[in-house]
């Protein structure tokens, strides 16, 4: 039975370039942070969201501030957000024969003010991740 698209917002993940320029400076300090973001996720994630999922469709938006930010450097904050979801039980394993073989995320620009979000939605429901993916067209 399928369970409804399930939404949760974190604080931004640190994005591709941050984990390579801290990989560079330190590789131990960059393990580190990638082990804190990762519990971070897992542990605000097990309160907020209900269901385990089998075979997830996954999709994000994912804040910046300046337009001269690269769309594919946003996307490393995945590794955070799904090793977490591992660790809180809420996805089995973030491999391909878990993770249906289509993520989408959106970037939304943010005023330099406001908290950068990695906002996750999950769902089983091929229908609803659909449904999802013409919304996130329709509001460009």
């Amino acid at each position: 039975m399928n369970k409804p698209m399930e939404t949760i917002e974190y604080r931004q993940p640190p994005t591709l370039n941050k984990i390579i320029n801290k990989a560079r400076a330190n590789r131990f300090l960059s393990a580190k942070e990638k082990k804190d973001w990762t519990t971070y996720i897992a542990r605000h994630s097990i309160p907020n969201i209900q269901n385990t999922y089998n075979n997830p469709y996954i999709a994000a938006e994912i804040s910046y501030r300046y337009s001269s930010s690269d769309l594919d450097n946003l996307g490393g904050c995945f590794k955070c957000v799904l090793d977490g979801l591992v660790i809180a039980e809420v996805i089995k394993d973030d491999d391909l024969s878990i993770i249906k073989p289509i993520m989408l995320y959106r970037a939304v620009k943010i005023k330099t003010k406001e908290r950068p979000f990695f906002r996750l939605f999950i769902t089983d429901c091929r229908i609803e991740y659909r449904k999802l993916a013409l919304s996130f067209i329709d509001e460009e």
